[in-house]
């Protein structure tokens, strides 16, 4: 299949999938409500019923803005060393359900159970988990070497330019070069730890180089289906900031209505994450030509021409012997022929 079916067979998945999903967005919410709740606290300590943040309504006022972190310094800043641990250990559980949500996908075969999916959560943690440090690093090597000399000769031809259209036609050309990478690296990572599930391997750098030249070997169908998946994303954070933008947050009413949307708008995000692996899943077990788990590959029979009246439930079998003589020979002859060919047809035509 080609990654339009690709994507439109990841869609599928992930609705098949929707306990999943459902469970996965239970997960996120329950996570960002013990987040924000340190933070309401500070801010009703620090405001209280002040009818300053009745400012904030229509826009942005620095000065409210500035009264606020005066008050509530010290208090933020434990928050903010809170939040920079709690980044990390969302990262770690993202990781932690990888696995599991790959291995429901390698098993549309079968219904989905919270059993199984924590079970397969565990098994595959160790492996994903090196992955996504292998990559990880990767990427920040990749970065590194892009844009360090970038902004070395920035430093050193500062006044040696004549105009800003030069740093801001090479920092374009590094930037799109950049994310050409960064998503093929992605694209390579997602194919890996699909691998490692579906194969049942371990050894990540072994799968990882493998997976390299396999995603290079079908670069019009991997690369392409991940880039859909990547703009579907953009769309949908374009789709929201166009919400917002329109409705604001003037009123109780539309801070109200802005939440219902932010909620679908997290719910969505998640379903594109698990659009993008079931149809990375998908367009693997296509690849290498396998249907539903366990069965054989598909073999496609050759055309058969023959008009449908002239075919016969059983075919007779070509005879191999040589042909009879069509002579009209004695009765007696002719019994004693049939005897000895054990009760053949005493003629045959051949044609």
């Amino acid at each position: 299949m080609n990654f339009l079916i690709g994507y439109l067979v990841g869609i599928w998945y992930a609705y098949k999938r929707l306990r999943m999903w459902g469970m996965l967005y239970f997960i996120v919410l329950v996570f960002g409500v013990l987040l924000s709740l340190p933070f309401m606290h500070v801010m009703g300590n620090a405001i209280g019923n002040s009818l300053e943040t009745q400012k904030l309504l229509t826009g942005f006022d620095h000065t409210v803005y500035r009264d606020f972190i005066n008050v509530a310094n010290s208090q933020l800043q434990v928050i903010s060393s809170q939040i920079r641990l709690v980044i990390p250990f969302f990262i770690l559980l993202f990781v932690f359900l990888t696995g599991g949500i790959l291995k429901s996908f390698d098993e549309m075969d079968k219904a989905w159970n919270r059993r199984d999916f924590w079970g397969n959560c565990s098994r595959y943690f160790w492996r994903i988990f090196r992955t996504f440090l292998l990559f990880f690093s990767i990427q920040l090597l990749v970065a590194a070497l892009v844009y360090i000399p970038f902004f070395t000769w920035i430093t050193k031809n500062l006044n040696n330019v004549a105009n800003e259209k030069t740093f801001f036609l090479i920092g374009f050309f590094l930037i799109f070069f950049h994310l050409l990478v960064m998503t093929f690296l992605a694209t390579v990572s997602d194919y890996t730890k699909i691998r490692l599930v579906k194969e049942n391997r371990t050894a990540v750098l072994k799968e990882s180089w493998d997976t390299f030249k396999w995603v290079r070997d079908y670069f019009r169908r991997t690369y392409p289906l991940y880039l859909l998946n990547a703009f579907t994303v953009v769309l949908l954070v374009l789709i929201y900031w166009g919400i917002e933008a329109k409705i604001g947050m003037v009123s109780t009413f539309t801070i109200f209505i802005m939440f219902v949307v932010q909620q679908g708008f997290i719910f969505l995000r998640l379903g594109t994450k698990l659009m993008d692996l079931a149809s990375a899943s998908a367009m693997y077990d296509d690849i290498l030509n396998r249907g539903v788990k366990g069965e054989p590959p598909l073999v496609i029979a050759p055309l058969n021409t023959t008009s449908p009246e002239l075919e016969t439930e059983e075919k007779t079998p070509i005879s191999t012997s040589p042909p009879l003589d069509l002579t009209i020979e004695d009765s007696d002859e002719r019994v004693g022929d049939d005897e000895e060919n054990n009760g053949d047809e005493a003629l045959t035509i051949e044609l």
